[in-house]
């Protein structure tokens, strides 16, 4: 995988990048990296996730499956 921080790395950097979006309990944070595919990332509770933006895809982490359905429906809205 090209993106290789472990969960424990997305929750340490969570307050270090903006939250462009707040619904459900879901917490939507980006920031901008050249290095990196375009992505934004998806707290739920213990849960992180990390989703692509075009085309809205799960590509690492996890979230529970309502949750997934949720974040991708407001990818593709947004």
């Amino acid at each position: 995988m090209w993106y290789n921080r472990g969960i424990a790395d997305l929750y340490a950097m969570e307050g270090f990048m903006p939250e462009i979006s707040r619904f459900h309990g879901i917490k939507i944070r980006m920031y901008y990296d050249d290095q990196h595919h375009p992505h934004f990332h998806a707290y739920y509770g213990e849960y992180v996730a990390l989703f692509t933006i075009d085309p809205p895809a799960l590509y690492e982490g996890n979230l529970p499956r309502r949750q997934q359905h949720i974040v991708l429906g407001w990818a593709e809205v947004h």
